[in-house]
C-alpha cells in the first residue's frame, strides 16, 4: 500500500513538473509567434504593390501581377487575422492552465506562420524582379535602338559592299527594324515579361547581323584588293616570262587567270547572296590555284638559273665520260695483244659509248630548244639531272672496269714475281740438299720435288705463250705456290733428320761396346740411311736406343743440330 502511494506521489510530482515546464515554454512560444505576426502585419509589400500599380501592365505581366496581388490580399484579410485569433486563444488556454491544449495549438500555428513567411518572401521577390524588369525594359529598348541605328549607319556608309550585297543586308536589317517596333509597342502596352524575352532574342539577332556584316565587308575587301592585286601581278609575271624567253608547261598562265577570274565572279555572287560558307569554300579553291600559279612561275625562274649553272659542268662531264671510254678502249687494245680478254668487256665499253653519245645528242637538243626560246626550263632541268645521274652510273661502271683491267696487269706481274721467287728458291734448295752428299733421297721427297718442278715449268710456259689467260694463270700460281710451300717444309724436315742422325751416330759410338742394343740400333740406322734413305726412321730407331741408355740426350743433340743448321743459313 505504501509502495503504491509512493508511485502515485512520484507520478503527480512528474506531472506537475511537466505542467510547469510546458506552461513557461508555451508563454515563450506565444511571445515569439506574436513578434513574427507583428512583423508580417508591418510588411512593406503594400508599398511595392502601389509602386507596380502606377505602371501600365498588360498581357502575361498583368496576369502574373494579379495572381501575386490576390495571394497577398488573401494573406492580409484571411490568413493573418485567423493566425492572430488562434494565438490569442492559445494564450488564454495557457493562462487557465490548459497547457497541453495550448501546446498543440502553438505547434500547428508555428507551421502556418512559417508558410506565411515563405509566401511573403516569394511575393516580395517576384515584385522586386518585376520592378527591375520594368526599369530594364526601357534601358534595353534604348540600347537595342542604338545598336540598330549604328548598324544602319554602318551599312549605309559602307562603300566597299556591292549593290546586291548591300540590298540583301538592308532587307535583313529591315526585318529586325519591324521586330524592334513590335517589341517596343509590346513594352509600352505593359507586357514587360514578353517584351524582355523578345528584346533578348532581338539582341542575339542583331549581334548575328553585325557579325555577318563584318564578314561580308572583310571578304568584299579581299575580293577587291588582294585578288585583284594578285591577278595583276600574275599577268605582269606572265609578260616577264615571255620577255625573258621562259616558257611554262600547259596549262598556260593567261587561260588559267581567265578561269580564276570566272571563279572570282562566282565568289562575288556567293557574297551578294550572303552565303558565307559557300564563299569560303570557293575562296580556298581560288587561293590554291593562285598558289599553284605562283609556284609554277617560281619553279621556272629557279630552273633557268640552275640550268645555266649546270650547263658547263654537264658538258665537261660528257667529255670526261667520252675520254674515259676512249682510255678503256685503248687499254683493251693494249691488253688484247698479250692477254686473253673477255669479249664482254669490249661490249660493255661500246655500250657505254653509245649511251654517252645518246646523252650528248639529247643534251644538244635541249640547248637548241633554249636558243630557239622553245624550252621549258623545269623540263630541261629534269633532263640535265637525269643526264648527270646516268653519267654518274656510267662513270662508276667505267671505274669498275678500269680496276678490273688493271688487275689483269697486276696479277700477271705478281705471277711473274712469284714464279721467279719459286725458281730461285728451288735452285737454292736443290743446292743445299746436294751439299749434304747423301747416298740417296726418300722416294716421296723425289716425287714432290719432281711435281713442283713440273708445275713451275708449266707456269713458266703459260707466261711465255700469249695470249695469256691471267685468271687461269692466277689459279696455276696458287696451286704451284701451295705445293712449293709443302716441298719447302719437307726439305726442312729432311735436312733436320740428316743433321740429327749424323750427331746421333757419332754420339752412339761411346755406348757401342757396352750396350749391345745400341750397337744393333747403330747398324739398323746406318742401313736405313744407306739403303732405304729413310733418315727419319733412322732417327727414331737410334734415338729410342740412346734414350734407354741416357735419357734426354736425344733432345740435347736435336737442339745442337738445330743451332748448327740455323747458323749455316
Amino acid at each position: 500500500m505504501i509502495f503504491l502511494i509512493i508511485i502515485i506521489a512520484i507520478s503527480l510530482i512528474v506531472a506537475l513538473i511537466g505542467l510547469i515546464y510546458y506552461f513557461y515554454r508555451n508563454n515563450q512560444d506565444i511571445a515569439d509567434l506574436s513578434r513574427q505576426l507583428d512583423q508580417l502585419s508591418n510588411d512593406s509589400l503594400s508599398a511595392l504593390f502601389d509602386q507596380v500599380k502606377n505602371s501600365k501592365l498588360a498581357g502575361s505581366t498583368l496576369d502574373s501581377f494579379q495572381a501575386e496581388q490576390d495571394q497577398y490580399t488573401n494573406i492580409v484579410t484571411q490568413q493573418l487575422p485567423t493566425a492572430q485569433n488562434a494565438l490569442l486563444q492559445a494564450a488564454d488556454s495557457n493562462s487557465n492552465f490548459r497547457v497541453w491544449s495550448a501546446h498543440r495549438t502553438l505547434v500547428q500555428l508555428t507551421t502556418e506562420i512559417q508558410t506565411l513567411q515563405t509566401n511573403y518572401a516569394q511575393i516580395d521577390k517576384h515584385l522586386t524582379q518585376l520592378i527591375q524588369q520594368l526599369q530594364t525594359a526601357q534601358e534595353q529598348s534604348a540600347k537595342i535602338q542604338a545598336q540598330y541605328q549604328d548598324l544602319q549607319n554602318k551599312l549605309t556608309t559602307q562603300s566597299d559592299l556591292s549593290a546586291a550585297a548591300q540590298k540583301n543586308l538592308q532587307e535583313r536589317l529591315h526585318d529586325k527594324e519591324q521586330t524592334l517596333t513590335s517589341i517596343k509597342q509590346l513594352s509600352q502596352t505593359g507586357d514587360v515579361l514578353e517584351a524582355t524575352e523578345q528584346f533578348s532574342q532581338l539582341k542575339t539577332q542583331l549581334d548575328g547581323f553585325q557579325s555577318l556584316l563584318e564578314q561580308v565587308i572583310t571578304r568584299q575587301q579581299r575580293l577587291q584588293v588582294e585578288f585583284k592585286a594578285e591577278l595583276t601581278e600574275l599577268k605582269q609575271a606572265s609578260q616577264r616570262l615571255k620577255d625573258e624567253g621562259i616558257n611554262i608547261a600547259d596549262p598556260q598562265i593567261l587561260p588559267e587567270l581567265d578561269q580564276i577570274q570566272s571563279a572570282i565572279e562566282q565568289l562575288q555572287t556567293a557574297l551578294n547572296q550572303l552565303e558565307i560558307t559557300e564563299f569560303d569554300k570557293l575562296e580556298q579553291k581560288v587561293k590554291k590555284r593562285f598558289e599553284v600559279l605562283y609556284n609554277r612561275i617560281a619553279v621556272e625562274w629557279r630552273s633557268k638559273r640552275k640550268v645555266k649553272k649546270q650547263q658547263r659542268p654537264l658538258v665537261d662531264f660528257i667529255h670526261h665520260a667520252l675520254k674515259q671510254n676512249a682510255s678503256l678502249l685503248q687499254e683493251l687494245d693494249r691488253l688484247n695483244q698479250d692477254f686473253l680478254i673477255d669479249i664482254q668487256n669490249r661490249r660493255d665499253v661500246q655500250a657505254y659509248q653509245e649511251h654517252i653519245l645518246q646523252i650528248e645528242r639529247e643534251y644538244h637538243q635541249q640547248i637548241d630548244n633554249i636558243r630557239s626560246s622553245n624550252a621549258v626550263y623545269s623540263q630541261v632541268l629534269q633532263a640535265f639531272q637525269l643526264f648527270t645521274q646516268q653519267l654518274s652510273q656510267i662513270e662508276q661502271q667505267q671505274q669498275a672496269l678500269a680496276v678490273k683491267l688493271q688487275k689483269i696487269t697486276t696479277d700477271f706481274q705478281q705471277a711473274q714475281k712469284n714464279l721467279q721467287s719459286c725458281t730461285q728458291e728451288l735452285y737454292g734448295i736443290q743446292k743445299q740438299v746436294k751439299m749434304q752428299h747423301l747416298k740417296g733421297l726418300p722416294a716421296s721427297y723425289n716425287q714432290t720435288c719432281q711435281m713442283v718442278t713440273e708445275e713451275i715449268n708449266q707456269t713458266l710456259q703459260m707466261l711465255q705463250n700469249p695470249p695469256i689467260d691471267v685468271e687461269e694463270l692466277t689459279k696455276q700460281c696458287f696451286v704451284t705456290q701451295e705445293d712449293f710451300d709443302n716441298f719447302v717444309q719437307k726439305t726442312n724436315s729432311l735436312l733436320a733428320d740428316v743433321s740429327l742422325i749424323s750427331h746421333l751416330l757419332q754420339y752412339a759410338n761411346r755406348y757401342k761396346a757396352d750396350y749391345p742394343q745400341v750397337a744393333q740400333a747403330i747398324q739398323t740406322a746406318q742401313g736405313l740411311c744407306d739403303q732405304a734413305f729413310d733418315y727419319h726412321q733412322a732417327v727414331k730407331t737410334l734415338g729410342a736406343a740412346l734414350e734407354q741408355v741416357e735419357p734426354g740426350c736425344v733432345q740435347r743433340l736435336q737442339n745442337l743440330a738445330q743451332a748448327e743448321q740455323n747458323n749455316s743459313k
